[in-house]
Parts: structure tokens; sequence; C-alpha cells
């Protein structure tokens, strides 16, 4: 059955934010997020997701891509969030073990990066703008 999956886009400064997750003996860095649920919108699973990962609380903009996954495995949401937590902390999720902001320059090979950098490229998408909001 394929895999629908809900990438949490979250912008500051020029930098977006990943996660690394280690699983099965390998280490990647990709976009927060996860397997949508049965039931759930890739909005309310980013926002889920987020907690799980990161500890953080985020309300979803917008959807900015709906794209295939590299492995044929099903398809990938990217929902731009903004943050109502300043500062991510490692939360339940056993495989994330680690966070950064990066720039779209440093994020190496990741397909998600490749997606945002088209979003931007079309001027659908402000650059720059701080997605975080204090509550």
């Amino acid at each position: 059955m394929p895999r629908e999956r809900a990438s949490a886009v979250i912008l500051r400064d020029n930098q977006i934010l990943m996660v690394q997750i280690e699983d099965g003996g390998r280490s990647w860095w990709c976009l927060p997020g996860g397997t949508i649920e049965a039931g759930e919108t890739p909005e309310r699973a980013v926002v889920r997701e987020l907690r799980e990962e990161l500890n953080v609380h985020a309300v979803p903009r917008r959807r900015l891509y709906v794209v295939p996954m590299p492995d044929g495995a099903g398809m990938d949401y990217g929902i731009l969030v903004d943050l109502r937590t300043e500062t991510p902390a490692l939360g339940s999720d056993p495989m994330v073990v680690g966070w950064a902001w990066r720039s779209l320059d440093r994020a190496g090979d990741s397909w998600q990066a490749d997606q945002i950098r088209k979003v931007l490229e079309t001027g659908d998408m402000e650059p720059g703008k701080s997605t975080i909001r204090r509550t």
C-alpha cells in the first residue's frame, strides 16, 4: 500500500529546519514529519509529528507541494507551518537523534530541499520570512 507522508517546511532567516534520522544502521537528514495516519489530513499529521519529534507546537499555513517520494512508495505533502514554540527539543520519536537549521545550499542531497528550492524559484513563497511566532 502506498505511503503518504506529511513534511513540515519551517523557514527562518533563509534556513530550513531539518531533523537527523537514524534507523537500521543508516543516518540521514530530512524535513520533520512522517506517515499520515488513517483519517488524518496532511496538516494535522504534520502538527502531530512536530510535537512527537521536536516538542514544538505549530500551525499549518498551506500546502507547498505534493510530489511522489523518490522510492516510489507514496506521496510527500510539504506543508508550510508557523512554529508557536521558540526552540525545538528532541521529542519522543527514538529515530530522531538531532535537529538543525540548515541553509538550503547546505541541505545536501535532500530531495525535499529540492522541492522547496523549486517553490522559492517560482516566487510562491517569501524567502527569509521568519515563521516563528510567540504566543
